[in-house]
């Protein structure tokens, strides 16, 4: 007949699922939900920063074009 023992159905028994499929970390998929948040954020905040500090170094004006600030 089969000639099975303990170490033999030890081995042949497969590894559970959630071992062998390698999923993302809790703090991998924290960073996943945040990363929209903060990068919609930092445009909200860095767009105008960078754009006052545009229009202080020129002449803005609504019946001329903008021209760069020389002296």
């Amino acid at each position: 007949m089969l000639d099975r023992t303990a170490d033999n159905v030890a081995r042949a028994t497969p590894e559970p699922l959630a071992k062998r499929i390698r999923g993302i970390s809790d703090k991998g998929l924290a960073w996943l939900f945040i990363s929209p948040t903060i990068l919609l954020l930092l445009a909200v905040n860095i767009f105008p920063l960078f754009w006052a500090i545009y229009l202080s170094f020129t002449n803005y004006r609504a019946n001329r074009p903008n021209e760069v600030v020389k002296n």
